[in-house]
């Protein structure tokens, strides 16, 4: 117990030095229907308005009805370049949620492990659903495959941080249906490109058991170290029934942003429990956006 809390500290640590790191200013490019182009740092916007601070206007607030198009952007003051934020990859590190959504009419296709595909959609700004499932259980066993479906509701703080709930419902790979699942809440601190999050999550199943295990405690962050380059990590504790008995998974990960709103992780996990030979587990998926939505 004292070191998987030992070795969770200075994963905090590191989360908190990388998050300490980057000063950002959210910055936008305004096209107007009568033409203007405005750009500046973003102050705040609504569903009715947006308000840019410009260099040459001032801080100025357009309509959203008088507004042709936004292009969001992301300026690092370390290395003065221009990063898009990244509205798809920052619903989750590497599996585990965040308290960032997808918005309203964005959607993007996820695979993992080859095997393993999943398919999220921004219904409103507040609430997303995700659907998936895997097919080696169907290719190799025979089996009714694992599905899933996991609603999601989430309040966005402008680019302070978000917060999220929601639950993830699996099917099991058998010829009987039956399944497991479980209710999770995130609070993320910071904005899309950079932030820490600290979530918990209750398991059940579909007969109406509970897990024995106590909450888990997840603790992640993601963070762009470049344009095309971010760090991501997710880091697990399980408390079980018995306070002296536990468990923790460690992971550390690259991801790859391509120019499209695409990108490509790829992690290793570390059990604090003895593998043996095995020093860490590979992880690899990749993202595809497929709906923009309105930004």
């Amino acid at each position: 117990m004292k070191k998987i809390i030992s070795t969770l500290i200075v994963f905090i640590i590191l989360l908190i030095s990388l998050n300490g790191q980057s000063d950002q200013t959210t910055q936008v490019k305004v096209i107007t229907k009568d033409g203007n182009i405005i750009t500046g740092e973003l102050i705040s916007e609504t569903d009715l308005n947006i308000t840019i601070l410009s260099e040459s206007l001032g801080t100025i607030t357009l309509l959203r009805n008088d507004i042709s198009s936004i292009d969001f952007g992301n300026t690092e003051t370390i290395n003065s370049e221009e990063n898009e934020i990244d509205y798809y990859n920052s619903t989750r590190n590497l599996v585990s949620p965040t308290g960032f959504l997808l918005k309203k009419g964005q959607s993007y296709y996820e695979n993992i492990g080859v095997f393993f595909n999943s398919y999220a959609v921004g219904i409103t700004d507040n609430f997303n659903v995700a659907v998936g499932g895997e097919l080696a259980s169907l290719l190799f066993g025979e089996q009714f495959p694992i599905l899933y479906v996991s609603p999601k509701f989430g309040l966005n703080f402008s680019d302070q941080g978000a917060w999220s709930i929601g639950t993830t419902v699996f099917t099991s790979p058998s010829n009987d249906f039956s399944g497991f699942g479980f209710v999770n809440t995130s609070f993320t601190f910071g904005n899309r490109n950079n932030n820490i999050s600290i979530g918990t999550g209750l398991g059940f199943d579909f007969d109406g058991g509970v897990s024995e295990s106590i909450v888990p405690i997840m603790i992640g962050g993601n963070f762009r170290l470049s344009q095309k380059l971010s760090f991501v990590s997710d880091n697990f504790i399980i408390l079980y029934n018995d306070a002296n008995d536990s468990t923790a998974v460690l992971s550390l990960g690259l991801r790859i942003h391509f120019d499209n709103g695409a990108a490509l992780n790829a992690a290793l996990w570390r059990p604090t429990e003895d593998l043996s030979d095995i020093v860490a587990l590979p992880f690899i998926s990749a993202t595809i956006p497929l709906g923009r939505g309105a930004k």
